[in-house]
């Protein structure tokens, strides 16, 4: 059930999917919508997370980008040699 106090952010929207957070009785709700042709957005999943975990959520969302994108840019360097430094007596 939806309470009325529900507050609806922007949803982030892309080719064929969408991710939808809101507010909603004092946790935040995320869904995950595909579009289906002929039939328009479709629900795929609904995840309620109670409010004592969002902080946890977020943390984890953000060392998860940090890990994304440092293996991107690892990517993009393309592959290196390694050089040894010859030890110092």
């Amino acid at each position: 059930m939806q309470s009325q106090s529900a507050k609806q952010f922007a949803p982030m929207i892309g080719d064929d999917q969408k991710v939808e957070v809101s507010v909603e009785e004092g946790g935040a709700v995320i869904r995950l919508s595909t579009w289906v042709e002929g039939l328009g957005w479709s629900c795929q999943k609904t995840l309620r997370i109670d409010e004592g975990l969002v902080d946890d959520l977020q943390r984890a969302l953000t060392a998860a980008r940090k890990r994304i994108y440092s293996t991107k840019s690892l990517a993009d360097q393309g592959s290196g040699t390694v050089i040894s430094f010859p030890k110092i007596s």
